[in-house]
């Protein structure tokens, strides 16, 4: 029986200690960051940021320096931790970038319910409940466990209820507000280094209701010059106004007269609303800088307030150094009595509180270098930096690295843009030559055709000298042949062929005008009549045939 009891408490404890280890798996993507612009939020998330050193401590706590809070042994008790996240902005390959933080806080007795809201100018903060700004120290729990029941929480987390709300719905106003959060405390060994009486005041800054209206500026010479002459227009010129005013005025006698004190009521009423309201300045003043010999004058000079309002301004700048100097004691006092509210126990748990920083890893930034161990003006340093920052011969050896680095990025640009540039050059010259050649090979072959363009105009000439030479031959010829035929006529009949044979030789010249085939067409049938002819003739027509083409040669000749 005992052993079985055994087996189960030994089932329960490996159970326990399981669950607790996966407790401890801290994924920074489930943490809410606090104090940062809320439009770069999920560009953070988007990094590719790991935090090895982190997961190491929470994995095996018994080797780090969260042993005794993170004991898996029976006989320690231990206590959980309480986790928030912010970010550091750094400027790293020619962008800004926020790299997140992880603070653990070391220590049983829990941090204050409470998270101030810094001022724009930094010099103060409110206090505020978490409750009331909707944050609140929550227990972790991965999202892939299941949290059981009666299990020791193992961590804490600074978490906003509102996260769930979408980022679009959230007014401009709201964001500004929320990104000068940051978590609060009161450690004891702060608020004694503060002594005995708060620091004096230095500067303030407050709204000033001035009862002067400011000095008018003087107007130009032309505009007082026109408004004179349009001053001595209008005096020269009937008053009608003047006329109506009266008959106002009796109207509002009578309505006075009936009306009793109606008429006072009015004047009074309007002369509530013609009386000027007063102005306000906004004075900043800092002694540091300042003097009030040298900052009232020139404060109303700016202004264009006349010189009566000094008085005014100097006892309004020492109503505000004593209401300030009070609020400032206020402060000191309720500081003191909030240390001295604490138990002892809480006390010497603060004084003996450590505060561990962790910095993530990014493949792409070297983000040692950035590694500042300030919290913020409540936590002040943290007692360890994960990992530790760089020594001065570490970060001074960094930068001769990064210098070394920017001149040889520098150099493989230049080395880029010449090869660049140098291959432009080739290309062009390639193309240079590929054009020449290309001009040239077209050149080379419009060389045959313009010398075969060339033979086929000379061919045409040609012709066409020996169309126009051989249409000259056919005319003479024809004419020759007319000659004979007409000579032929004449030996056979009797002289009158003679006369006609001469007013055939004053048509031949017209003759030569007619192109060339109409006259082998006219002259076709001749030759025939003239081959027949012969035949019958013998020997006599081939005679006076020859004599008969002996003499046109004469003739052209």
């Amino acid at each position: 029986m005992s052993s079985t009891v055994d087996k189960r408490k030994k089932h329960a404890t490996e159970q326990n200690l399981e669950m607790r280890k996966k407790l401890r798996d801290l994924d920074w993507h489930d943490l809410t960051f606090i104090g940062v612009e809320v439009q770069n939020i999920p560009k953070i998330y988007e990094e590719d940021f790991t935090f090895p050193e982190l997961d190491e401590i929470l994995e095996h706590p018994e080797k780090g320096p969260l042993s005794e809070a993170l004991s898996d042994s029976p006989d320690r008790k231990g206590h959980p931790l309480y986790v928030f996240m912010g970010a550091q902005p750094v400027y790293e390959m020619g962008k800004a970038v926020n790299v997140p933080y992880i603070v653990v806080i070391d220590c049983p007795t829990p941090p204050p319910a409470k998270i101030a809201h810094a001022s724009i100018q930094g010099a103060s903060e409110d206090v505020l409940d978490m409750a009331a700004s909707r944050f609140g120290w929550v227990p972790y729990v991965p999202k892939r466990v299941q949290l059981q029941d009666k299990l020791p929480v193992q961590i804490y987390h600074l978490n906003w209820m509102g996260r769930a709300m979408s980022m679009e719905h959230i007014p401009e106003s709201k964001k500004h507000w929320l990104e000068y959060l940051m978590p609060y405390i009161r450690l004891p060994q702060h608020v004694e280094k503060l002594g005995d009486k708060p620091e004096d005041v230095r500067q303030v800054s407050f709204e000033w209701a001035c009862e002067y209206e400011p000095i008018k500026k003087a107007e130009p010479a032309a505009d007082t010059e026109a408004s004179s002459s349009s001053s001595s227009s209008t005096s020269d010129a009937p008053s009608t106004d003047s006329a109506k005013d009266k008959e106002e005025d009796k109207d509002d006698k009578k309505e006075d007269k009936k009306g009793g004190n109606k008429g006072g009521k009015k004047e009074t009423a309007s002369k509530a609303k013609s009386k000027p309201q007063k102005k306000t300045y906004l004075v900043v003043y800092d002694k540091d800088i300042d003097t009030v010999s040298e900052f009232i004058p020139v404060f109303l000079e700016d202004n264009h307030l006349p010189d009566e309002a000094a008085d005014s301004l100097k006892e309004a700048l020492k109503k505000a150094f004593v209401e300030k100097r009070e609020k400032v004691l206020q402060q000191f006092e309720d500081v003191k009595k909030e240390v001295t509210g604490l138990s002892e126990k809480a006390q010497q748990d603060y004084r003996n509180m450590r505060v561990l920083k962790f910095y993530p890893e990014h493949p792409q930034i070297f983000i040692r270098k950035y590694i500042d161990p300030k919290i913020n003006r409540f936590f002040g340093d943290a007692t360890d930096v994960f990992p530790p920052p760089l020594s001065a011969d570490d970060r001074l050896r960094v930068r001769e690295l990064e210098e070394e680095y920017k001149a040889r990025k520098a150099k493989e640009a230049e080395d880029e843009e010449d090869e660049e540039s140098e291959d432009e050059s080739v290309k062009g010259k390639g193309k240079g030559k590929a054009k020449a050649k290309e001009t040239k090979d077209k050149g080379t072959a419009a060389e045959p055709r313009k010398k075969v363009v060339g033979k086929r105009k000379a061919g045409a000439k040609k012709e066409d000298a020996a169309s126009s030479s051989s249409s000259s031959s056919s005319s003479t010829s024809t004419t020759s042949e007319d000659a004979t035929m007409k000579d032929t006529d004449t030996a056979a009949t009797s002289s009158s062929a003679s006369s006609s044979d001469d007013a055939e030789k004053d048509e031949a010249p017209a003759a030569k005008t007619k192109k060339g085939k109409t006259a082998e067409s006219k002259t076709a049938p001749k030759r025939k009549s003239a081959a027949k002819e012969d035949e019958a003739d013998g020997g006599d027509a081939s005679d006076t045939k020859k004599k008969a083409r002996a003499e046109p040669k004469k003739e052209t000749a």
